[in-house]
Order: C-alpha cells, then sequence, then structure tokens
C-alpha cells in the first residue's frame, strides 16, 4: 500500500510538472498594449448593455454580435487592469487571432505564459476551434466546460450550470463575433452560480479569513464617535475627526511586532465605516462575515467632496485585499471612462484621492517600525493638510477634447509631470515626514 501511495504520487508530481513545463516560457509573446483611452471605455459599456439586454430578452434567439474594435477595447481594459497581464487583437484577413502573456509573479523572474486563439473568417463551430497555452493546444470546448465545472464545484447553489446550454453556436462572419445563446440558457442560474463563486474565491483570495472581532475592535470606536454627532445628521463630518482618535486605539493596542497587523484591521474598520454599500458587502462577504452594523452613518467628506472619501477608500480597500499594481490602474480607468460624453469628466484630483489610498496603505503596512511611526502620527490632532494634499491647480472636468488637448495621452510628458505632481504633494504630507 505504501508503495502505491509513493507511486501515485510520483505520478501526480510528474504530471504537475510536465503540464508546468509546457505552459511557462521564459519570454514573452506580447510584451506592451496600445494605451487605454476614452473610446475604449465607450466601446465596452455599449457591449456591457448589449450583453445584458440580449441575456435578458425573452426571445427564443437570443444572438451577441461584437466587432473588432469592441472585442480590442475589453483586451485592453482587461490589460490596463490586471498587473503583468498583456493582450491584443491581431487581424490578419481572413480571422483575428488573440494573442497574450502573463507574467508570473516576481518569486519566478522572467517566466511567462503565452495563449494564442485563432478565429477563423467564416468559421461555424459551437466553440471556435482551439486555444494555445504555452505549447498545448486545448479545444475551446473544453476549456468552457472545465470553467464551468470550477464554477459548480466552488459555488453553493442548489443547482449546476449544465455547459451545453450556455452557447448554441460562435461564428466569426463580415468582420463580427457573433454568439448565439443557447435557447434553454438560463440567466438567474448563471448569476447565482457566479455570484456563490465569486464569494468562494475572494475568500480565497484573502486568505479565507474571518477576521469579524478585529475589524469590530475599531468599527465599535467609530460608531461610538459616530453616536456622539448622531442628533446632527446634515452636518458634514471631516475624515480627519475620526482617524486620531481612532489610531490612538491603534498605537496603544498594538506592538512592534502586530502593528501591520492592527494597522490592517483599523483602516478595514475606517473604509467599512466610511465607505458605500458595495465596497461594504465585498468586505463583509471577504473578510468579516460577522461584521458590525454601521450605526448613525454620517456625512463624511475630504475637502468638502464625499467622492474624495470614496476614492481614497476604494483604492485603499483594492490595494488591501488585492495586494498588487491594480489599484491605480482601476482608478485611471475610471476618469477615462468620466471624460465620455455625459460623464463628470476626467478628474486629477480623483486621481491624487486614488493614490493618497495607496500610498496610505503602502506607509501603514510596509514595515512594523515605519507602521508604528505612522501610527503616531496619526493618534496626533489632525488638520486635513496633515492627511490630504491641496487640490489646487489639478484640472478636472476634463472631456475627451480637453484631455486630448491638454495631455494629448496618459503617455505624453505632461500627464506623467501631472502624476509625478500629485506622487509629490502626497509625499511630502505632514503624516509621512
Amino acid at each position: 500500500m505504501k508503495k502505491l501511495l509513493i507511486a501515485f504520487v510520483f505520478l501526480v508530481t510528474t504530471l504537475v510538472l510536465v503540464v508546468v513545463f509546457a505552459v511557462v516560457e521564459t519570454s514573452a509573446d506580447v510584451y506592451a498594449v496600445d494605451q487605454v483611452e476614452s473610446r475604449n471605455t465607450r466601446h465596452a459599456k455599449v457591449l456591457a448593455r448589449h450583453i445584458w439586454q440580449t441575456l435578458n430578452s425573452d426571445q427564443a434567439q437570443r444572438v451577441i454580435s461584437l466587432d473588432a474594435e469592441q472585442l480590442s477595447s475589453l483586451l485592453a481594459l482587461f490589460s490596463h487592469s490586471v498587473p503583468g497581464a498583456h493582450f491584443r487583437l491581431n487581424d490578419i484577413g481572413n480571422g483575428w487571432i488573440i494573442t497574450g502573456s502573463i507574467k508570473l509573479p516576481e518569486i519566478f523572474r522572467q517566466l511567462y505564459i503565452n495563449t494564442s486563439t485563432h478565429l477563423q473568417q467564416g468559421m461555424s463551430s459551437a466553440y471556435l476551434g482551439e486555444t494555445r497555452i504555452g505549447s498545448l493546444s486545448l479545444n475551446n470546448q473544453w476549456l468552457l466546460q472545465a470553467a464551468v465545472y470550477f464554477i459548480n464545484l466552488t459555488g453553493r447553489t442548489s443547482t449546476s450550470i449544465d455547459a451545453e446550454k450556455l452557447i448554441q453556436k460562435v461564428q466569426l462572419t463580415d468582420g463580427d463575433l457573433v454568439i448565439n445563446v443557447h435557447p434553454e440558457f438560463d440567466l438567474q442560474q448563471l448569476k447565482a452560480s457566479v455570484k456563490s463563486s465569486s464569494k468562494v474565491a475572494l475568500k480565497q483570495i484573502t486568505g479565507n479569513q474571518d477576521i469579524s472581532n478585529q475589524i469590530n475592535h475599531y468599527l465599535d470606536l467609530l460608531n461610538h464617535l459616530s453616536s456622539l454627532t448622531s442628533g446632527l445628521s446634515k452636518l458634514p463630518i471631516p475624515l480627519t475627526d475620526y482617524i486620531p482618535s481612532l489610531f490612538d486605539a491603534v498605537a496603544k493596542k498594538s506592538t512592534v511586532s502586530s502593528a501591520i497587523d492592527e494597522n490592517r484591521y483599523a483602516l478595514l474598520a475606517l473604509i467599512y465605516f466610511s465607505s458605500d454599500f458595495p465596497m461594504r458587502r465585498v468586505i463583509k462577504t471577504a473578510l468579516a462575515p460577522s461584521i458590525s452594523d454601521v450605526v448613525n452613518r454620517p456625512r463624511i467628506l475630504l475637502k468638502q467632496r464625499k467622492d474624495l472619501v470614496l476614492h481614497l477608500m476604494y483604492s485603499a480597500a483594492i490595494e488591501l485585499l488585492s495586494d498588487n499594481a491594480s489599484s491605480f490602474s482601476i482608478g485611471e480607468i475610471k476618469e477615462i471612462s468620466d471624460s465620455n460624453q455625459g460623464g463628470s469628466g476626467f478628474s486629477f484630483v480623483d486621481l491624487m484621492a486614488d493614490k493618497a489610498g495607496i500610498y496610505l496603505v503602502q506607509q501603514l503596512t510596509s514595515s512594523a517600525s515605519q507602521a508604528k511611526q505612522i501610527q503616531a502620527r496619526l493618534s496626533q490632532p489632525l488638520t486635513e493638510q496633515d492627511f490630504f494634499p491641496d487640490i489646487s491647480g489639478l484640472p478636472e472636468k476634463l472631456s475627451e477634447a480637453d484631455f486630448k488637448q491638454q495631455f494629448h495621452n496618459r503617455q505624453s510628458q505632461q500627464y506623467l509631470a501631472m502624476l509625478k505632481n500629485i506622487d509629490t504633494r502626497i509625499a511630502g504630507l505632514a503624516i509621512y515626514r
């Protein structure tokens, strides 16, 4: 029996190594992609609306169609949001090739996973051929079934998704990718399964930890501070009114060895206390299922603005939860989207709030000694000028045309100089000196 077990472990290890060597490469097929522009976010919004309306339709024939520009926009947004991911659509005349490269974490040095999917014009099949990952070629139908299997495995729903009842046929014709939805497709079942699976995946990303008690220790303090002004519901409260008391409690509770963890708990409590419902739901789902309710939630502002509080808190939360470089990229995409017609306009003030949230997390969690130092500074009486930079001179409400006229694109010297100016303002705050 012992010999059989050893043989089985050896076989599995060998298979894993074979797969790893087959899919991992030392160079990338795609090193850079086109920069995200306002048209990319515009195309993505139109496509998302089209897909949602189609899937919600009660018509027998439901068809989703997207052109090369829409697909290119999706790939550009994905590449910009996910660190180390670069995907591009190549038009080869008789079809499309989607090529991509994903850089593995630095611990693996310069290693990549390269992929390519060839979509041939006029091809008509259930899942359009195969996708190459490294030196492996995988049938697209198998890939979809594997994704559905993962959702069914990790989800906690009473019924499973049937992979055969999602897509009926896929075609590339007249420059459009046309997807025929299966007549028996059940959107509500898919939503429930994906939602349940996402909760499980989010918990895995965050270590499947329940830190309700640790967060509640600080959230209860914030609730108490809020109760002191509960009769003044319309009175705006500066964010900095809560921070000294919060971090005074953090400093008293933590030692050097526990400073980073306590800072994380306090920040999560402040994010939960200050943010809107979607972010509170993420924290509750991922980290703190028994978190306390927010009582007498006040109007918390920065520079007399609620949006700056949300930008700062969302960026801080993404930085805490994801531990990668995606938080500022997501903020940039949001501002680029706002520059479209009907949006609030591109705002460097919003970007500064995004960067301020990221910088705050980095300073509070980078090293134990620094974590204690920032605790001490934040526990002192604060003004907004100590905690958040001056916003004067930062352009806001820029339309797409205004942005291009003043900054051309996000690689221009003018744009990069503006980002450097923002970094300088944040680094010069009293709490970091």
